[in-house]
């Protein structure tokens, strides 16, 4: 999951969020104030970065950074 966890924090740090604000525990939408514009540039990042597609319905659930990341190592796991 730390491969997972590096690209997450690349893809945020490339969307403005500053570093003292990602950690496993931070959420998307109350700790990083991301809309669902931000979420779909977010998605878009990881998915280019780790090849692989994310369904709709499983981002719906995803409201931390670490949740994200269990989520892009089971899809890579596949």
């Amino acid at each position: 999951m730390l491969l997972e966890m590096r690209k997450v924090y690349q893809a945020l740090r490339k969307l403005g969020v500053s570093r003292d604000k990602i950690s496993p525990r931070a959420s998307f939408k109350n700790d990083l104030g991301m809309d669902s514009f931000d979420m779909n540039c977010f998605v878009f990042y990881v998915e280019s970065l780790l090849d692989v597609r994310v369904p709709d319905e499983q981002l719906e659930q995803v409201q931390t950074i670490e949740q994200a990341c269990l989520l892009l190592s089971g899809l890579r796991a596949r």
